[in-house]
């Protein structure tokens, strides 16, 4: 495959790129045009390293030629390559496809070589839009794949003449054809110029031009077309936001007697809040003074116990000193008894005993009175206990309801002015009072016996 199919213009040529470019027998056309920079890339090491000795010589001349020993496809790294008895149907996939057409093709060799994608390869290299730039592909199996890389990086617009050698058909697994290739290339804005079957009609080379004018017509068309499907959505937008404004408006005039309704609503319930924060502060203040009357009430309440305490302990060493005096009382009832039984005793022991008695019944009734004004002084300090205790207890039942109605208030709660807390019933405290039976002593009736007696010896 000797013709690369270029038509390289007489301007200043830019980077002329040869992939697979073999023998290269356009070798001496391309540095007739004196380019810029040459880069020719060849998988078989035969082939690279006789490129590679054509070369050498232009070192000092205007050309940057340079040879990479690789094949260009997909991905980087290495990769077998199929070396065929047709060497010029070497490539790196499977082979087993081109025998449909050419039953005796063979593998002669399959050594290890270095893979990159074209656009890796290019990345160093500075390419200079103003000048022309052309490519040659013929990678066997590798056409669309160079392309689509080509054109995902940026890089594919930048060549104005692009030589592709592709077989009419596909034959190998993921190859492209004639009609594959012009499509996507068409895609792109570039135009088929020609097409070279002459030489190998399986394997035609087709040339194509980058059309500049069509390629931003297209730019134009897909920015138009563009713009109207932005348009579409914009004015899809556009209508969605006016139904919306208007359903919205339609919420706003529903919602607004309901707010009017809402605000008149929230101006009553601060009203009530400040009512209600007034009545607990008086309520606060009310409490504070029945509880500092609270605390005197136990104050005098405590004061009242001791007094009963001391009138209860006075009554019990009264009760002490009456039983002391009792066995007096006895022994003047017996010596009375004695005096009236023996009528010989002496009218001065007689009057002795009946002083002695009168003495002991003074003592005695002044003892009993004594009781009876203490007694009278601890019932009545019971009675007045009991009243305390009963105030104390409506006091605190009064507080109690202070502080719940103030809490419901303060809650604002309108369930709480309802229901009235239970009130304790207050239980009376029932002043026992103890009946002294009065008893006759012997000292009394003793004195009845000689009262009678004196009547009967006057009489």
């Amino acid at each position: 495959m000797s013709n690369t199919g270029l038509t390289l213009p007489a301007g200043p040529i830019g980077l002329i790129a040869h992939v697979g470019a073999g023998l290269c027998e356009a070798l001496d056309d391309y540095l007739s045009q004196n380019p810029a920079d040459l880069l020719l890339i060849e998988p078989n090491p035969e082939y690279a390293e006789d490129l590679r000795r054509r070369t050498a010589a232009l070192e000092a001349a205007s050309t940057k030629a340079e040879v990479l020993e690789q094949a260009v496809t997909a991905e980087a790294g290495r990769a077998p390559f199929h070396l065929l008895n047709f060497a010029d149907l070497s490539c790196l996939k499977d082979p087993e496809g081109l025998r449909t057409l050419m039953p005796g093709i063979r593998v002669v060799a399959k050594p290890m070589v270095d893979i990159a994608p074209l656009s890796q390869i290019l990345k160093g290299r500075a390419i200079e839009k103003e000048r022309f730039n052309a490519l040659v592909i013929e990678a066997l199996g590798e056409e669309i794949t160079v392309l689509e890389d080509l054109r995902a990086s940026g890089l594919l617009q930048t060549f104005d003449q692009i030589a592709v050698r592709v077989g009419a058909a596909a034959l190998l697994e993921g190859a492209g054809n004639v009609k594959t290739v012009q499509a996507f290339l068409s895609e792109q804005g570039f135009r088929l110029d020609a097409t070279d079957s002459a030489s190998d009609p399986d394997w035609p080379l087709c040339r194509f031009s980058l059309d500049r004018l069509s390629l931003e017509n297209k730019s134009l068309k897909d920015d138009i077309s563009k713009r109207k499907a932005e348009a579409a959505k914009l004015q899809e937008a556009l209508s969605a936001a006016q139904a919306r404004a208007e359903a919205l408006e339609q919420e706003k005039a529903a919602l607004s007697p309901g707010l009017t309704e809402l605000k008149g609503e929230a101006a009553k319930l601060r009203e009530d809040l400040s009512a209600a924060q007034a009545r607990a502060e008086a309520l606060e203040q009310e409490k504070a003074a029945l509880s500092s009357g609270l605390t005197e009430l136990k104050g005098e309440a405590a004061k009242l116990r001791e007094d009963l305490s001391a009138a209860q302990a006075r009554a019990e060493a009264l009760e002490q000193e009456k039983e002391q005096l009792e066995p007096l009382r006895l022994a003047s009832d017996e010596a009375l008894a004695k005096a009236r039984d023996g009528e010989t005793s002496a009218l001065a022991d007689l009057r002795m005993a009946v002083k002695m008695q009168s003495l002991v019944r003074a003592d005695l009734e002044d003892l009993q009175q004594r009781y009876r004004t203490l007694k009278g002084e601890k019932t009545a300090l019971e009675d007045l206990l009991g009243q305390l205790t009963r105030k104390l207890e409506t006091a605190a039942t009064h507080l109690r309801d202070m502080s719940d109605s103030g809490f419901d208030q303060l809650s604002g709660s309108p369930e709480s002015e309802d229901i009235a807390p239970a009130k304790t019933p207050v239980r009376k405290k029932a002043a026992g009072k103890k009946t002294v039976a009065k008893k006759s002593s012997p000292s009394s009736r003793s004195h009845t016996t000689t009262a009678n007696k004196k009547k009967r010896g006057t009489s």
